[in-house]
């Protein structure tokens, strides 16, 4: 339910806790931005533990931006469990559910009308992740949107 839910991105004392980690993003070419993760596993050991399993499973994630919307540019997410990405505070993709790996493509132009954006202008871009399961963790984002450089994650 909703309460449950709630707590998934807020700290909630002997439920949940947070930590900052950095998601360093290569830049294999001109305008190209990528992280990416066969064993996106970032709290390894930390926080309460890794819980008797091989892995800290069991986490979310968020990563919270701003961009200038310049036109051509895209987002594809690629993983498996619960993916959510807002922009301009309008889902813009949703790979919901616990599922094994899955893609999505976020093009911006192609989307500019229903996500209320105009080229020239700033807005926000929230995502959100959850690691549901303890057989794999895939975690891999690839932008053309440059305020992505140096991002930390929640």
């Amino acid at each position: 339910g909703r309460g449950n839910f709630d707590q998934w991105y807020r700290d909630t004392p002997s439920v949940n806790q947070t930590t900052k980690v950095p998601l360093p993003l290569t830049n294999p070419g001109p305008g190209q931005f990528i992280f990416d993760s066969a064993a996106f596993f970032p709290i390894d050991g930390i926080l309460f533990g890794n819980e008797g399993n091989d892995h800290n499973f069991h986490f979310t994630t968020e990563l919270h931006a701003t961009f200038q919307y310049k036109g051509g540019e895209k987002f594809t997410f690629r993983g498996d469990d619960d993916v959510w990405i807002f922009v301009n505070n309008k889902l813009a993709l949703d790979l919901g559910g616990v599922h094994g790996v899955q893609s999505a493509t976020i093009d911006f132009d192609a989307l500019a009308s229903q996500l209320g954006i105009t080229q020239g202008n700033t807005y926000s871009f929230d995502a959100f992740h959850a690691e549901r399961h303890t057989t794999e963790s895939n975690f891999r984002i690839e932008t053309s949107i440059e305020c992505f450089v140096d991002v930390v994650i929640n």
